[in-house]
């Protein structure tokens, strides 16, 4: 006969903030595994505190907690960008699925889009963090200010220098894609299928741009592929390798539309695209192993 045990109020309390620490980590960071990584040394760092210096020590765990998870990220960001990545970054695609459902602690919540979270990983650290805590989770200066351990008007420059940041790059972004892209993408598959390259006009912006990950993985292009014919040459070169093997199928990625191409039956790709007038003016094309893995399960 199984015994039961009483859950031990440190870890009550650590579960109660497991999926807004798990949030907060996967937009500082991109990437879950990163995030479940960072909360789980957070955790142990807990654990260490309360056993050490008790319970009366923390006045508040949700603020405790969050600002741990915060400058652990902060600190892996910092090591990140000291580390060389083999062509294009992209943050690991996660599925959205429905609000409050125990399956998933990113997802959960609001999702962030692809490109936003590229053009975040521009930012400094500790502008990543504020602007972060403040646009995700409504974080007010002075809650930062606490939980980042920096004073009210560092929170409010770091702040206007992220904003700042974000607008000077105002074509890096387009519009998240809805059902449009659907429409849109088996449009850029046909045309890429019968080599119509004026059926690739219609659907890709002039200045298309396709940010390819496989993090040297798997074959991938380690620049950003600029423009209808470099996008065209290098997709077609896709569709005819594979043939009638790669198929494809629609899921909501990253709390938009995502495009799941397939391989010989295995998942080979996720593409999440950004739109403007209409067209397909980003694509996003995760082939990274390493970050596929999160979708297990969901697909």
């Amino acid at each position: 006969m199984a015994i039961a045990t009483a859950i031990k109020p440190m870890d009550k309390l650590f579960t109660q903030q497991q999926s807004h620490l798990i949030a907060v980590a996967y937009r500082m960071l991109g990437s879950k595994v990163e995030a479940e990584d960072v909360v789980h040394d957070a955790y142990l760092r807990w654990c260490r505190h309360w056993r050490k210096y008790g319970e009366a020590s923390i006045d508040n765990p949700p603020a405790f907690l969050t600002s741990m998870v915060a400058r652990l990220c902060i600190d892996q960001l910092r090591h990140r960008k000291m580390t060389e990545y083999k062509g294009p970054w992209l943050p690991e695609p996660i599925p959205s699925i429905a609000e409050g459902d125990p399956g998933d602690q990113i997802a959960s919540l609001e999702s962030l889009n692809t490109g936003l979270l590229l053009v975040l990983e521009k930012l400094s650290p500790l502008e990543r963090a504020v602007f972060m805590l403040h646009e995700a989770f409504d974080y007010s200066h002075g809650e930062i200010a606490q939980t980042l351990e920096i004073s009210l008007a560092n929170s409010r420059q770091l702040l206007s220098r992220a904003r700042r940041s974000i607008k000077s790059k105002p074509d890096s972004l387009g519009q998240p894609a809805g059902e449009k892209a659907e429409s849109l993408a088996s449009a850029f598959l046909q045309a890429l299928q019968t080599e119509d390259l004026s059926g690739l006009k219609r659907v890709l912006c002039d200045d298309v741009v396709a940010y390819s990950d496989g993090g040297g993985k798997v074959s991938a292009a380690l620049i950003p592929l600029e423009g209808i014919e470099r996008v065209a040459t290098v997709f077609g070169h896709l569709v005819k390798k594979f043939g009638e093997d790669l198929t494809w199928e629609w899921a909501q990625i990253n709390g938009q539309h995502g495009l799941l191409l397939y391989e010989y039956g295995q998942l080979g790709s996720v593409t999440t695209f950004d739109l403007l007038d209409g067209k397909i003016y980003r694509m996003y094309v995760m082939r990274n192993p390493d970050k596929l893995g999160g979708l297990d399960g969901y697909l």
